[in-house]
């Protein structure tokens, strides 16, 4: 008679356990006890906290259903977690028990601009420290996001216009605004939002280049950090987020 060995049981054991404890976590989050199924508890509770994971933790259900309802022979399940399988669910646990936050990773001091700066001084930064984004400031309330591609759209423009030459040390950063203000470039969140919403902020909207931090995600708050689109890419948390195939074989 065959018999799991102690590796395998542990692996099917922390399997289940970290499955539980997600199960119940989204269930209190989102206040659906336990009558209602599993898919729904996952949509609900990824619509407000983690827009990208529904399909994950549907597959990861999958899983779970064919470790704990598929048949069992010479008393050993028929489908039994790898430790890849095993490692996948805890990490996922983590990610839903105690999410990563925004101001853990990117709270930094924020260059920023007043709207009557010349843009020459948003170049200097930009050759000096490597800024692309500079969030711009006009008595004291937040006007806008000066980039690097909107300086870059605004002088094709004004030369394809004009047919003259720049003096940016008397263009103000207000006056590049105005081109930025066609585009949603920016928005604003608390320190407390999720990497993973934050990574589905910049999925959502193309145009979107940086996301603000402050305490409670008001524009009128001090400025606790900012994530750009080069910072959503380094973190390669895109390629984290991905989905975990059901088993084809007697491994999951």
């Amino acid at each position: 008679m065959k018999v799991l060995n102690d590796q395998q049981l542990e692996l099917e054991q922390r399997f289940i356990a970290a499955y539980n404890s997600i199960d119940k976590h989204m269930r209190k989050t989102v206040g659906l006890g336990p009558s209602i199924g599993f898919a729904k508890v996952a949509r609900s509770f990824c619509a407000s906290k983690w827009p990208q994971g529904t399909e994950q933790l549907l597959a990861l259900a999958s899983l779970r259903n064919a470790v704990v309802h598929a048949e069992k022979g010479h008393d050993r399940p028929f489908f039994l977690p790898s430790p890849a399988a095993v490692d996948e669910i805890e990490d996922v646990m983590r990610r839903v028990l105690t999410p990563d936050t925004v101001l853990q990773h990117f709270q930094r001091t924020v260059s920023a601009l007043r709207h009557s700066d010349s843009i020459d001084s948003a170049l200097d930064q930009i050759r000096a420290n490597d800024y692309s984004q500079f969030p711009v400031y006009k008595n004291g309330r937040f006007a806008g996001l000066l980039t690097e591609n909107g300086i870059t759209r605004w002088l094709a423009q004004h030369v394809h216009e004009k047919l003259s030459l720049v003096d940016f040390g008397e263009e103000q950063a207000e006056t590049v605004l105005i081109q930025e203000a066609k585009r949603r470039n920016c928005e604003f969140v608390a320190g407390s939002t999720t990497i993973e919403k934050l990574v589905a902020m910049f999925s959502i909207n193309l145009e979107l280049e940086a996301v603000l931090i402050t305490e409670h995600g008001k524009r009128s708050e001090p400025l606790q950090g900012i994530a750009t689109t080069w910072d959503i890419i380094a973190l390669k948390r895109v390629d984290r987020i991905e989905h975990i195939k059901a088993p084809k074989g007697k491994s999951a």
